[in-house]
């Protein structure tokens, strides 16, 4: 099975996507297709050769180019260098001469040649398109032009039809201006990932394709210059503006052993750094991949879209047909009366106006709130983050700053308090939950050795570690996993309850025979939690609970502090999302905040998954639909706010076009609409929910 990406250069409209994807799915041995109509692109999964893909879009009636790029977001010709500008110039000209020849009656054969010269030239790529439609069964929107123009020409209006077609190709140029607005707001994302890079090699600086830096190569940037590759730095301090990344221009303050991401901008010093993740590999890269799959995700109402047009389409064609010959036939009515308002109807079909807004809609919703450094993997669930009323969060790292530190080692046994945080320090080394990180850290603040050496190590997710060093076997984790080894006592329970009643969190060492010592470990709520939670809150969304590992003293303090009145405590990765389930299937839309390796089972089961990127391990950013790129959880309330904002829009344009299409359908059956102000009023509403679908991209 491989992966085939072809640009379409006049793909347009998700009717004409259709025809393409009838074509396709007559070839055998092709699993899936997804088609792009914002980037011109359609991706097709299968066992065949490159070359009868090509052939099949091709005999579907477009032409295609295979694309070899890592990136999808096509660089096309600008709208005024296109063949549909020059031929809809081209044309218009053509038929304003003929309306001005027209006047004059000693003239009256020119301008019917002028009229057909216009029509040709305007309408031959659609009556190209609209032959492929035909011969695979599927009416789009060039098929019904095309009907309507060669009936009008048939019934002597000659004039309208003309007016149709340049008309129609005016409505396709403002969809074409619409669609190129929408790619270079992706194409400004992807454009910020640099593409040269200064290394030294062979003690020797030189400049070469950031594509080209190799894992462990030491960079340098001066100021000024973007940051190439993600990297910690090992020489000099600077300030990073890293908007690109987390939408926070304030630069922020770097200096030796912190991580540097691509795409920043060193705004100070000189800083040398070594080379963690090059490539496609880096955050940025990350990112880009994301805003575009997040894009060929179809949302339910843009499915619901496009089925409806086809349904409608089809309805509304038979309605033209039933118009055209039923009552001329039945009630002797005029034939070229009847026949009119039929064509009239032909226009009315064209589902063009409802079907374009939803995709740019949605490109433009998933492309504002990627500005503010809140990703989103598709249209689907920006409507499910419109509809969410419900938040559950996890506590460490969360609504908390996860940045723990050792406040009282308590020995137990034989040990002293050094001993404690050394074996302890040793065991933990090796594992990036935030206790460890805290514990490791006081042991190298308080020049304690940390040996690395462990015989084994076993992870033990929502419990504890257990680990074998210097051939003795050591427990570190919560109170329910040394209860579990059935290594607690009466007083270890003592000392737990005293830590804890203080909105301390214990972690207990125990060898095989019994606990040796207690660490306590204090966080802090996040700065913004409180006003996060209160912005949410003015929202509508009052249902906030607390899904903590940790002890119920601790998780009860910070549910207090920010007026949380529903927690759950010491809860495994199992029972997490056990709960989240219950929750779930309570209040139905369930929004799950997370960064922990223990929260992806409950990110994945809830309706919307949350993660803080900055923290979040790489298993919970594969699984999260939501990631915020900068650790601020007032994002949460941007997200929700821009979110309803995209869905509100979609519903607009769709009760706009269809409310338009309907009062000119009636309009149409009663004989009280022509042909060219049936085409003036459908691109007045294709310009008006284009125009709205794309007041997202206005904002700052």
């Amino acid at each position: 099975m491989k992966k085939t990406t072809l640009h379409i250069p006049d793909l347009c409209c998700a009717t004409e996507q259709r025809v393409i994807e009838k074509q396709l799915r007559g070839v055998k041995n092709i699993s899936s297709i997804k088609c792009d109509v914002i980037n011109k692109t359609i991706t097709v999964e299968h066992e065949i050769n490159d070359e009868d893909i090509s052939n099949a879009v091709k005999k579907a009636g477009f032409d295609s180019t295979l694309l070899t790029s890592s990136t999808h977001i096509i660089e096309d010709k600008p709208i005024i260098k296109s063949l549909l500008f020059k031929t809809t110039i081209f044309s218009s000209a053509i038929i304003i001469f003929a309306i001005t020849t027209s006047f004059f009656k000693s003239t009256e054969n020119i301008s019917s040649t002028l009229f057909l010269f216009g029509i040709f030239v305007g309408g031959w790529s659609v009556a190209k398109k609209a032959w492929y439609s035909v011969k695979s069964f599927s009416l789009d929107m060039n098929s019904l032009m095309t009907a309507a123009v060669i009936g009008a020409v048939m019934i002597g209006e000659i004039e309208e039809g003309a007016a149709v077609i340049v008309l129609f190709a005016i409505a396709e140029l403002l969809e074409e201006f619409s669609l190129e607005r929408t790619r270079k707001e992706l194409k400004s994302l992807v454009s910020l990932a640099p593409q040269k890079a200064r290394v030294r090699r062979f003690d020797v600086e030189m400049i070469i394709d950031a594509k080209d830096v190799k894992i462990d190569e030491l960079v340098i940037v001066r100021p000024g210059e973007k940051i190439p590759v993600d990297g910690e730095i090992i020489f000099g301090s600077t300030f990073v503006n890293e908007a690109v990344i987390t939408g926070e221009s304030v630069p922020i303050e770097k200096n030796i052993g912190d991580f540097l991401r691509a795409g920043g901008i060193n705004e100070s010093g000189v800083v040398e750094f070594r080379a963690l993740k090059v490539g496609d590999d880096t955050t940025l890269s990350h990112i880009i991949h994301l805003i575009e799959k997040a894009h060929e995700q179809k949302s339910t109402t843009q499915t619901f879209v496009e089925k409806f047009s086809s349904i409608y389409t089809t309805s509304v064609f038979s309605l033209a047909i039933f118009i055209a010959i039923v009552p001329p036939l039945i009630l002797g009515a005029s034939f070229v009366d009847w026949f009119y308002r039929s064509l009239v109807l032909l226009i009315i079909a064209c589902p063009c106006a409802f079907v374009i807004s939803t995709p740019i809609t949605l490109v433009s919703g998933l492309t504002t709130l990627a500005r503010r450094g809140i990703l989103v993997k598709g249209g689907r669930l920006i409507e499910e983050a419109a509809r969410v009323k419900t938040f559950i969060f996890d506590k460490t790292g969360t609504l908390t700053s996860g940045e723990l530190s050792v406040k009282d080692i308590i020995p137990l046994d034989r040990f002293n308090q050094n001993e404690i945080l050394r074996i302890a320090a040793s065991v933990e080394n090796r594992s990036t939950h935030p206790f460890a990180i805290a514990i490791v850290k006081d042991a190298h603040f308080k020049n304690i050795s940390v040996e690395i050496n462990l015989q084994e190590f076993t992870s033990l997710p929502g419990r504890g570690i257990k680990a074998k060093l210097n051939d003795k076997i050591y427990f570190i984790g919560s109170h329910a996993y040394i209860e579990e080894l059935n290594l607690c006592s009466k007083q270890v329970e003592n000392i737990l309850l005293e830590i804890e009643s203080r909105g301390n969190t214990p972690v207990i060492i125990a060898d095989e025979i019994s606990a040796l010592g207690v660490i306590a470990l204090s966080d802090k709520v996040r700065s913004e939690a409180k006003s996060a939670l209160n912005d949410l809150r003015k929202l509508g969304i009052d249902k906030q609970i607390i899904l903590s590992g940790d002890n119920r003293v601790v998780t009860k303090i910070i549910s207090d502090e920010l007026n949380i009145d529903e927690h759950s405590s010491e809860l495994l990765p199992e029972q997490k999302l056990n709960r989240v389930r219950e929750i779930r299937s309570k209040f139905n839309h369930v929004a799950m905040v997370g960064d922990g390796v223990n929260d992806a089972p409950a990110l994945a089961s809830s309706s919307l998954g949350i993660a803080l990127a900055h923290s979040a391990t790489d298993v919970v950013l594969e699984t999260a639909d939501v990631i915020l790129m900068r650790e601020d959880l007032n994002l949460l309330s941007e997200t929700i706010k821009i979110s309803r904002e995209t869905v509100s829009i979609l519903k607009q344009n769709i009760v706009l076009a269809l409310g338009i299409k309907a009062v000119f359908l009636v309009l149409s059956i009663i004989g009280y609409a022509s042909l060219w102000f049936a085409i003036v009023a459908d691109d007045g509403v294709t310009l008006a929910v284009i125009l709205n679908s794309m007041r997202l991209l206005r904002k700052k």
